[in-house]
């Protein structure tokens, strides 16, 4: 029976199917992500407070890779939050093409 959430997001429903294999999933997630525009980073300033910007994430550079990859000014502010702190969002991934959202 599909509900409403699963028709709005379908990557959530998927993600809980215990009848594939964690690689197939790996993989599944590394379609996703060479098929988006742009996902969101969230980082914390060092005064706590979330910044959020769009960004177009790298494929993947092998099979086994679970981190996202995104190609940045090193000059931005974002890199000054990632050196106080490290821990970033799960992020939402946009397909602005597709109307899509998953997180």
């Amino acid at each position: 029976m599909s509900t409403v959430s699963d028709k709005l997001d379908p990557y959530t429903a998927e993600a809980q199917n215990n009848d594939i294999t964690p690689q197939q999933k790996i993989l599944d997630l590394h379609t996703i992500v060479k098929s988006v525009s742009s996902a969101m980073l969230t980082s914390r300033a060092p005064d706590g407070q979330m910044h959020s910007r769009a960004m177009t994430p790298c494929a993947p550079q092998s099979d086994s890779q679970l981190t996202l990859v995104f190609i940045a000014n090193n000059a931005s502010h974002k890199f000054d939050e990632l050196q106080n702190d490290a821990n970033v969002n799960h992020p939402s991934i946009i397909n602005l093409v597709l109307n899509l959202f998953a997180y």
